[in-house]
């Protein structure tokens, strides 16, 4: 997940909320989908845009579509059971049971262990700014999140694309 938006969020993506202008990609959740009721605005990470560009375009407005586009994705049951399948026949024993939500919290999670403050982190989630801070407090703090989510992707791709085994961390003095 390089975004940690809420499922029916993310499900529900259409082309027009997305503007992958390299300067500045952000993707708009509007207020009708978001769970705050208000549009919420995430800073797309490089590796996040480069998965976009990647996806094929449907004649139809969704993103994540099964059929051409003309409605969001759905049949997150199905998914699950398909990926707890796979997980049972690669993860090691003991592994535990887990849910959708839960990639939302393993986000948040390295999010902190990243270096990146609470206070970003729970905005990255999409959760509102509470007391005071939502009254006064207008900034966005787009480029704090953007930052949060760029570290977020480097942790993802450090994992799926692994450097060589010959290359060394010179601070840590031992194999990357």
């Amino acid at each position: 997940m390089v975004a940690p938006v809420r499922r029916g969020e993310a499900a529900g993506t259409i082309w027009d909320e997305l503007d992958l202008d390299p300067a500045n990609p952000v993707w708009v959740i509007p207020a009708h989908r978001s769970k705050s009721g208000a549009p919420q605005e995430v800073p797309l990470s490089d590796l996040a845009v480069d998965l976009l560009k990647s996806l094929p375009r449907f004649a139809g407005d969704y993103v994540f579509s099964a059929n051409g586009g003309r409605a969001p994705i759905k049949g997150f049951g199905k998914f699950k059971d398909t990926i707890d399948k796979r997980i049972a026949e690669l993860a090691p024993p003991g592994f535990k049971d887990w849910r959708f939500h839960d990639l939302r919290r393993t986000v948040r999670t390295n999010l902190s262990t990243l270096g990146v403050s609470p206070f970003i982190g729970e905005l990255i989630i999409g959760h509102a700014q509470k007391g005071v801070h939502r009254i006064y407090d207008l900034h966005r703090y787009t480029a704090e999140k953007r930052d949060g989510l760029e570290r977020w992707a480097s942790k993802l791709r450090s994992i799926i694309e692994p450097p060589p085994a010959n290359v060394v961390d010179i601070k840590a003095g031992r194999a990357v």
